[in-house]
């Protein structure tokens, strides 16, 4: 596992199949984080099925994630 001493991007998964009918229901994205700004943007050269092939090996169990709490 690969930890940084300074948080630089955060990766979401959203569960909608309405909105993600291609990747089973399951939406991903990339998100750099700016520390002086205290901000995030998204990562425009991340695809929105960046995670897909990774997540198929357990989305049986319908991860829940929660947003990120500073140290």
């Amino acid at each position: 596992m690969d930890v940084p001493d300074v948080f630089t991007q955060a990766f979401v998964v959203e569960k909608d199949s309405k909105r993600f009918p291609k990747t089973s229901g399951w939406g991903y994205a990339l998100f750099n984080y700016d520390a002086a700004g205290d901000e995030f943007t998204a990562d425009a050269n991340s695809p929105s099925d960046c995670g897909h092939s990774c997540h198929v090996a357990v989305m049986a169990k319908n991860y829940i994630f929660h947003p990120y709490q500073k140290r």
